[in-house]
């Protein structure tokens, strides 16, 4: 049962779900993209890569905002931001016009998603994992429909009509983000930096946990939808395909949450994250389309399960003060390590070919993994927000 001090979390994952819907067309339309104006693999790369740079960039120096009580402002400045890349984007027909929007539609998804985070973490400490299981099933629900939604877009108004669509989805729901209430957990008075959070062994893991995700999320993102247009895909064949990568992890988040807070989120996100890795070596072996979408089904229904056990590991380190900190620090991990895994994915792709494309990520993950497993044996958890103050302060920091 959610606290009577907390904020309903509705409209929080109605906001999550528009902005993650958004990211979802974007990236549906990226074969599209570079057949339509001529752009290289690298150049695609770097799209990608410039809309995770605006993101880190404002995980690390915006992020903390919320945990002093900025939240809903954020989530407004994201909308207004994320407009604006849109349009820009829906305006341009050179590189740097879509990586300067890609950069805006960043900036604007990381201002929501580090607000939204905080309100689902901390509106009720006894059921994280469900609500972040939750917060899960409406951030990739999004993802899930995103690209079906750019594919009535562009059959009616081109590529361009995919990015001015989103834009007034946007504006719609603008209008209703005065029934978001404020959460009323412990905020933090001291203006501090999420730097200060690396001494905790806790921390470092759920990092390094975050970086062996988006490894292969940022590949994913840069080289899938490649290999798919290459491959012959049409585009309504793409966007049926990343709604049904995105599916099951949708419908498993929830479960993976409640199966987080069952038997430890440490345990759960280093058992899946290892199984993820083992899922990524064939990507680069399948032939055809219709093997390749299923083989990325089977891996969703595995990111499903380790979807919200990532960030609770982060939750379960800090107190209830610096949640958004914490978050800040898995948000700036997340879309840092996507960047770079894009470009570099999208560049081995461009010369090398598919296999060693993802080997070479797949090699990378399992690394990870092992690594965060050796820093989270003796890392402590934090206390729960009905300890006394003091024990919890020396925790986070």
């Amino acid at each position: 049962m959610r606290r009577e001090d907390s904020p309903s979390l509705i409209p929080y994952f109605a906001v999550v779900a528009l902005a993650s819907a958004s990211l979802g067309g974007v990236v549906a339309v990226l074969g599209q993209l570079r057949d339509e104006f001529g752009f290289t693999d690298t150049g695609i790369g770097l799209i990608v890569a410039a809309g995770f740079a605006a993101a880190f960039f404002t995980f690390v120096y915006l992020g903390p905002l919320a945990d002093r009580g900025h939240a809903v402002a954020m989530i407004r400045l994201g909308f207004v931001t994320s407009i604006l890349g849109l349009a820009a984007a829906g305006l341009g027909d050179q590189l740097w016009h879509f990586v300067v929007g890609r950069v805006l539609l960043g900036t604007g998804l990381g201002l929501i998603g580090i607000a939204v985070r905080r309100a689902v973490i901390v509106a009720d400490p006894d059921n994280v994992g469900v609500n972040l299981g939750r917060f899960g099933a409406a951030d990739i629900g999004g993802f899930m429909v995103g690209p079906m939604i750019a594919a009535l877009f562009s059959q009616i108004a081109g590529i361009d009509g995919v990015f001015f669509g989103f834009a007034i989805l946007y504006l719609l729901l603008f209008s209703t983000l005065g029934t978001i209430e404020v959460d009323q957990a412990d905020k933090d008075d001291r203006r501090r930096s999420p730097r200060d959070l690396l001494a905790n062994r806790g921390v470092i893991g759920a990092m390094m946990l975050t970086a062996a995700y988006f490894v292969f999320i940022g590949a994913f993102e840069s080289v899938f939808v490649l290999q798919l247009t290459d491959r012959g895909a049409s585009n309504f064949t793409v966007a049926l395909a990343l709604t049904l990568v995105a599916m099951p992890i949708a419908v498993l988040a929830p479960l993976g949450g409640r199966m987080a807070q069952n038997i430890g989120a440490r345990r759960a996100a280093l058992w899946s994250l290892a199984v993820v890795t083992v899922v990524i070596v064939p990507y680069g072996i399948v032939p055809g389309v219709v093997a390749l979408i299923v083989l990325s089904a089977v891996g969703g229904s595995v990111e499903g399960l380790s979807f919200p056990a990532v960030p609770m590991v982060m939750a379960e380190a800090l107190p209830q003060h610096r949640q958004a900190a914490g978050q800040s620090l898995v948000g700036a991990t997340e879309v840092g390590v996507a960047a770079v895994s894009s470009l570099l994915a999208a560049a081995a792709y461009d010369a090398w070919g598919a296999r060693a494309a993802w080997w070479s990520v797949a090699a990378t993950v399992g690394l990870l993994v092992v690594v965060a497993a050796l820093i989270l044996r003796t890392a402590p958890v934090a206390p729960r927000p009905s300890t006394p103050a003091e024990p919890v302060a020396r925790t986070a920091e």
